[in-house]
This record gives C-alpha cells, sequence and structure tokens, in this order.
C-alpha cells in the first residue's frame, strides 16, 4: 500500500505530526534524533543544585538538559513547557527577547506534546518562584507522532492554584472535592474558610 494511503487512514492528529515529522527531517540543521547535544545535567541534577531560589531570581549558570515535553503554554512573545525527565519535572521558558523571534517560531510551530527536546539556557526563578532554565537555544532531539495519553494537569504556571475561592463558592452545597492531580493545585484557606473544615482521603 503507498505511504500516501497509509497517512490517510491516520486520525487528524497523527497526520499533523507526520506533517511535521518530515518536514523537519527535510531540514538537517532541525531534524529530530541528532548525534548528539551538548547536556550538561540532568533534570533532578538542576533541581537538586538550585533548590531555594526566590521569585523572580536569576543566575549566571548556563545548562543543557533534555526531557520530554508534557506542558506547553504558548503565548505571543514568551513560552512555557514543563519537561518531565525520569519522574523529575522542570519548567522551561522560551523568551523572544532570549532565545530570537526565529526559535520561538519553530518552538510553537514544530513542538507537540510527547516530543523530547533539548534546551540550553540560564537557570533562573519565574515571577511565582517555579525554577526555570531561560532557553537561548533549542532542539527537537526526537518527535513523538502518537499524542501523548490523557494525564492530570501537571503543577505548572497555569494550573499552580487553580482551585481556588471562585470555584469553591460555585460548588453547590454538600458537594464533594476530590483531587487527584499532583502539587499545590488547591487554595486549602479558601475551601477551610467556605466549610470551616476539610478532609484529606487518602
Amino acid at each position: 500500500m503507498p505511504d500516501e494511503e497509509l497517512t490517510d487512514d491516520l486520525p487528524q492528529q497523527m497526520q499533523i505530526r507526520r506533517a511535521k515529522y518530515d518536514r523537519l527531517m527535510g531540514d538537517p540543521e532541525r531534524a529530530p534524533f541528532p548525534a548528539r547535544v551538548d547536556r550538561t545535567d540532568s533534570l533532578s541534577a538542576v533541581r537538586a543544585r538550585y533548590p531555594d531560589l526566590g521569585p523572580g531570581a536569576e543566575t549566571p549558570d548556563r545548562v543543557g538538559i533534555t526531557g520530554r515535553v508534557i506542558f506547553v503554554r504558548n503565548t505571543g512573545k514568551l513560552c512555557f513547557a514543563t519537561l518531565r525527565e525520569g519522574g523529575v519535572e522542570l519548567q522551561v521558558m522560551l523568551s523572544a527577547s532570549v532565545v530570537g523571534e526565529q526559535l520561538l517560531a519553530e518552538w510553537k510551530s514544530d513542538v507537540d506534546l510527547g516530543d523530547h527536546v533539548f534546551v540550553a539556557g540560564r537557570v533562573i526563578a519565574s515571577k511565582r518562584g517555579e525554577l526555570s532554565v531561560l532557553a537561548d537555544y533549542w532542539r527537537m532531539t526526537a518527535k513523538a507522532l502518537r499524542p501523548l495519553p490523557v494525564a492530570h494537569k501537571p503543577l505548572t504556571e497555569e494550573t499552580r492554584g487553580i482551585l481556588d475561592a471562585s470555584l469553591f463558592a460555585r460548588m453547590p452545597r454538600g458537594s464533594y472535592l476530590i483531587q487527584v492531580g499532583r502539587g499545590e493545585h488547591r487554595h486549602d484557606g479558601p475551601l477551610i474558610e467556605l466549610t470551616g473544615q476539610y478532609k484529606n482521603i487518602p
């Protein structure tokens, strides 16, 4: 069966990913599966070295890291992503003023959840205190042709405190809140104020 017919039978998301893969493979400078990248640290090593950076803190230290993209949020001039490696997660930030307009545009057009990437840049903390790497370079190391399975929301700039007073106030009397995500998604103060108490269920 011709490759075109096989591609036509794929779900739309896989067709889009396959088209991106084919486009990347046609450019030696951007093609996945490079022979090597300048990885200097594991994600766990970066986290261990900088356990207490305060909100907005910056370091002069440049690292090269790799990981699988499990969360991505693209805005105009600033993009956020969470990488996972060996069960450890770390945020990366791509700013047009640092990584450049071209690499930022390529990130937005090429990267999907599940892709493996290399990111190099300085270690900083975001304005909310999230340990991050502010990228000055990135490259695709492996392109995921299938979407990731549905997962619970990771703890990111976007989801920290997402369960807040406004959500609790809209819940009908007698409701149960069952949180299955990991991390500080929930603001306990407003919850206690509204209910008088809450119970964690193991």
